[in-house]
């Protein structure tokens, strides 16, 4: 049995040691109170509650006719994230006293915090939604270069996301942003020079010396000439605006779409509005976001890629996007030449290895969301 801590001496307050206040709290919850510390005159009670994160006042946001807002869209229209400390500024202008929020923009402004404040106050928003927005964002920022990609629209402020239901929740779990702008060649080249590095885990090995790179990539297409459609097969208007889409988070792809052609998926009178296809850009764009989350978590290559020829043998179907000729697209990964691959099919051809990514998207009816106070209308 543990010992009472020794009495004090008679007229003075004992001080318990750490050690005594445990063994006190075992016996006598009355001592353990006396033994926490009281706080000093004025100062708050000890709390074990993180305190709340900064949140957007919504008068910085209309201060000044929407001055501060205004600056940061334009942030994300120029892809200018060296001159956000200014965004602090205007902020403090518009009355923003917290330092968390300004040390982040003036002492970070390449950081995630300080894109994750500059979308949030040109959308007008917290949350998740600006979250998935922001990852895509810091995604484009190391893939898509502005010098090499300087089509690429990452202003993000006024896109929509598509309702899900409770069931789409569950099933439709990869994000994904397809900025205005982006073509399938463009995807198709970030994706190349990203497989073109050397491994760090291969240098020194006796079969590569020097290190060997990631993967390759080929294309028996010439990518310049794809074209999206729409589901009569008219070509879409480019450039298309930014999408955010859901899709599955499956390896192969889509069991639901195995033996299935392009010409019965687009005409399929069952598929509800706001279900559509991956295209040919999105796939590429989708196999360098799934590596890029694996490659520094998984060791074996082929686990760091989709439709992996090891597990079974797949490709993905992009039932909207034509070469010059009018086939339909494909892409796969090889995982004996380690080789990131598109080819194509033609429209009637079904097979249980060829199978299409059902994305989630905006549809026609969807109400539109995001819109920050400056958008709204009286």
């Amino acid at each position: 049995m543990r010992n009472r801590p020794q009495e004090p001496t008679p007229g003075l307050p004992h001080q318990f040691t750490h050690q005594e206040a445990i063994d006190a709290a075992a016996q006598d919850s009355e001592l353990l109170q006396q033994y926490q510390p009281k706080p000093e005159k004025g100062e708050l009670p000890p709390t074990d509650e993180p305190p709340a994160p900064p949140s957007l006042n919504p008068d910085w946001l209309t201060w000044n006719k929407g001055a501060v807002p205004g600056l940061a869209k334009s942030f994300l229209q120029d892809r200018d994230f060296e001159n956000i400390p200014m965004l602090a500024d205007a902020l403090e202008d518009a009355g923003c006293t917290d330092s968390r929020i300004l040390d982040t923009l003036r002492s970070n402004p390449q950081s995630p915090e300080a894109s994750l404040w500059v979308l949030s106050i040109a959308r007008g928003e917290q949350g998740p939604n600006v979250e998935i927005l922001n990852n895509w964002l810091r995604f484009y920022q190391t893939y898509f270069p502005a010098k090499e990609f300087p089509n690429l629209n990452v202003d993000f402020s006024t896109v929509q996301f598509p309702e899900r239901t409770p069931e789409e929740l569950q099933e439709f779990t990869f994000d994904m942003v397809i900025p205005e702008g982006i073509t399938a060649k463009d995807a198709y080249q970030a994706l190349e020079q990203a497989g073109s590095r050397i491994d760090p885990a291969t240098i020194g090995k006796a079969q590569h010396p020097q290190g060997r790179s990631y993967f390759t990539c080929y294309s028996s297409v010439n990518l310049s000439n794809v074209k999206d459609v729409d589901f009569n097969g008219n070509p879409l208007k480019e450039p298309q605006a930014t999408k955010v889409l859901f899709a599955r988070n499956t390896i192969p792809a889509d069991p639901q779409n195995a033996n299935r052609s392009a010409q019965a998926l687009v005409q399929d009178p069952s598929r509800p509005k706001n279900i559509s296809y991956l295209s040919l850009t999105g796939r590429l764009l989708m196999e360098l976001k799934y590596w890029d989350r694996q490659k520094d978590q998984v060791a074996n290559e082929n686990d760091r890629h989709l439709d992996p020829s090891n597990v079974a043998y797949t490709w993905t179907l992009c039932p909207l996007s034509r070469d010059a000729g009018g086939t339909v697209l494909s892409v796969s990964w090889s995982s004996g030449i380690r080789r990131v691959c598109v080819s194509w099919d033609n429209l009637g051809f079904a097979d249980d290895d060829l199978r299409a990514r059902s994305v989630v998207e905006v549809s026609e009816t969807s109400p539109k969301v995001g819109q920050t106070p400056l958008d709204e209308t009286p």
